[in-house]
């Protein structure tokens, strides 16, 4: 497949392909579901997907699914064989697959891994005519990453917060796309009269707040815009995070309902250079929390083995850090392999610059942080 673009740049040619990569990935993945029989299985559950998670918890809490998944380990990799993990995986990649190929009617007999390999070229070519439409594929990608990280949580009965409740606080979220709509969509799955192809499909609703930060200079003029045309439920600031932080405790502590204390702490794809004091960091948003909280921290491959690498022991130590507290935090690997290269070049969702590699939840007690005891 070649670009539609007269001249295109090597940026340009190389998000090209990244796009296909990862969208070939997607499509292959959900053919090979279908082609195993679970697809037919689990596609009811997208029908009305939020009245499927509120039942799957009726008979099977979530400490004992983890139980079953982890055999108590803090620590859950995707090289475990439970079959509850796969169909969490499963359940998961056909959520995400619902943004990826969002709007689209796919016949029941495309779904297998011929069928959708043509699906996933008249998609691709819709987002290859030009730049615009490059940038729409792209931000798809980002969306679908971050609709996999909290449906694999939700799945797991981790997350159980409705959108409408969540008072989010996001940190390194760039034009804070993922934590706005990819942190907050639903999937949806349903089978068209007529033909009977089957319509795949995103809801989106806005939470109750939501904080943004990132500092970086390029972002000023979104955040402006963010914050003239969503004022009523979201606050961006393009400042450093301990600034930020301060800007929101003082307003959390002055002014009323928008700036409640926060349910929903997350930080997606971060980079670990944010945190060289991880105590600190935990002690700066304890005034902003409710007593408790749901913290949900990722990362990303970085630009070189060495960032990967310090990524990696960031969520580490993070973790360490939060049972060292008393608190009980989860780590979920989304990759594979015996070295730091080999883990790095085979995620086992996506493609390198678009995915997420490790996940790192935890339930804060706000009275268990530094400084959140008396507050």
């Amino acid at each position: 497949m070649v670009s539609l673009e007269s001249n295109p740049d090597n940026a340009t040619l190389q998000k090209e392909a990244l796009l296909i990569k990862e969208y070939s990935a997607h499509a292959a993945g959900l053919g090979a579901i279908a082609e195993s029989g679970a697809f037919a299985r689990l596609e009811g559950s997208f029908l009305d997907y939020p009245r499927y998670l509120k039942s799957r918890f009726h008979k099977l809490s979530s400490k004992r699914l983890l139980m079953q998944i982890s055999a108590g380990s803090p620590v859950i990799g995707v090289n475990n064989a439970s079959p509850e993990l796969r169909e969490i995986f499963y359940l998961a990649h056909i959520a995400v697959c619902c943004e990826l190929f969002k709007d689209v009617s796919i016949p029941a007999e495309a779904l297998n891994q011929a069928g959708m390999r043509a699906v996933c070229d008249n998609i691709v070519k819709l987002f290859l005519k030009d730049g615009t439409s490059l940038l729409q594929g792209t931000q798809r990608l980002q969306f679908a990453d971050a609709m996999r990280t909290m449906q694999i949580l939700r799945l797991l009965g981790l997350v159980t917060l409705s959108t409408p409740s969540a008072r989010q606080l996001s940190f390194a979220c760039g034009n804070a796309d993922r934590e706005i709509y990819g942190v907050h969509s639903t999937p949806r799955i349903y089978r068209e009269t007529g033909a009977g192809g089957l319509a795949f499909s995103t809801q989106w609703k806005a939470p109750q707040h939501i904080a943004l930060i990132d500092n970086a200079p390029q972002f000023k003029n979104h955040f402006d815009m963010l914050n003239s045309s969503h004022r009523d439920w979201l606050y961006a600031m393009n400042k450093g995070l301990n600034e930020a932080l301060a800007e929101l405790g003082g307003k959390i502590n002055n002014t009323g309902h928008s700036f409640r204390p926060r349910n929903l702490v997350a930080g997606l794809r971060i980079d670990h250079l944010m945190f060289p004091d991880v105590a600190a960091f935990f002690a700066s948003i304890a005034p902003l929390l409710q007593p408790a909280s749901d913290l949900v921290i990722t990362v990303g491959a970085g630009h070189t083995l060495e960032e990967f690498e310090g990524r990696i022991n960031k969520i580490k130590e993070m973790s360490n850090y939060l049972s060292g507290l008393g608190l009980e935090p989860v780590r979920i690997k989304l990759y594979t392999g015996d070295t730091l290269q080999e883990r790095r070049s085979g995620p086992n969702f996506g493609v390198l610059a678009y995915t997420t590699y490790e996940i790192l939840y935890c339930r804060l007690r706000r009275r268990l942080l530094p400084g959140g005891k008396g507050i």
